[in-house]
């Protein structure tokens, strides 16, 4: 084997790796519309462990993560304070929670960073 093959397969190896970690996770971008270009809330999601995080304003909050039915759902603060919910079409939905009452705050537009 000459030096570069030596050197090719820990690259492949290394990338092959980053990869597969990368297939449990999701990140989505959401905006004010589907016109805007500002960015205002992302969220992240692990697919496997069932976790995310929401990003808004220059904080971030830890979220449990879920999919419910066709939507995907972040739901952070407490148990069941907060809600942030992706439909298929990438219409979104940032509720709070009030006891058995879900109130709908913001509506905001994402699309999944690839």
């Amino acid at each position: 084997m000459t030096g570069t093959q030596a050197i090719k397969i820990p690259i492949i190896v290394i990338a092959l790796v980053a990869f597969a970690g990368l297939a449990n996770a999701e990140q989505w971008n959401c905006y004010e519309s589907k016109h805007s270009s500002e960015v205002i809330v992302v969220v992240t999601a692990d697919t496997k462990n069932n976790t995310g995080t929401v990003k808004v304003a220059g904080t971030s909050q830890s979220a449990s993560y879920s999919v419910k039915g066709f939507n995907r759902r972040w739901d952070f603060g407490g148990p069941n304070k907060y809600a942030f919910v992706i439909e298929p079409d990438g219409e979104a939905t940032y509720y709070e929670i009030h006891g058995p009452v879900k109130v709908a705050n913001q509506h905001f537009y994402c699309k999944e960073v690839k």
